[in-house]
């Protein structure tokens, strides 16, 4: 017999370090850094801006209908596409995020915050029926 092998010879050893310091800077680097803390809108502007969106949600709805009358999904995309821009130019006139302003809308909702002689918003959900052919 002769002298022992090592295990793993000098390349291949040199390979699997290359190999594990890719993987842990990769780590390192996706690894989560957290959200950000939601900034809250004052009390006074979530209630003036649930306001807005619940008086906002009527007229695309409208909208969206008169476009749209056979197919409630389309409509519904057209409505969702006109909240979506609504929702960021909120966002970019209180100077706050997109998910700031979500999150107000989604408080308002929950707590029945009152839409100044308005239909609440909606929180129906149409059920899916994927076309059979495209």
């Amino acid at each position: 017999m002769g002298p022992a092998r090592p295990f793993f010879s000098k390349p291949t050893m040199a390979g699997a370090l290359v190999c594990a310091a890719v993987v842990l800077a990769a780590l390192l680097h996706s690894r989560a850094t957290g959200h950000p803390a939601l900034h809250v809108l004052p009390i006074g502007a979530a209630h003036d801006f649930y306001i807005t969106a619940a008086q906002a949600e009527e007229e695309a709805r409208r909208t969206a209908e008169a476009r749209f009358r056979g197919s409630p999904w389309s409509r519904d995309d057209e409505f969702h596409s006109q909240e979506s821009r609504m929702l960021r130019a909120e966002a970019a006139s209180h100077r706050t995020s997109l998910a700031t302003m979500i999150d107000t809308l989604d408080r308002g909702m929950h707590e029945h915050w009152p839409t100044g002689g308005t239909t609440p918003p909606s929180q129906t959900v149409l059920p899916c029926r994927p076309r059979l052919s495209y």
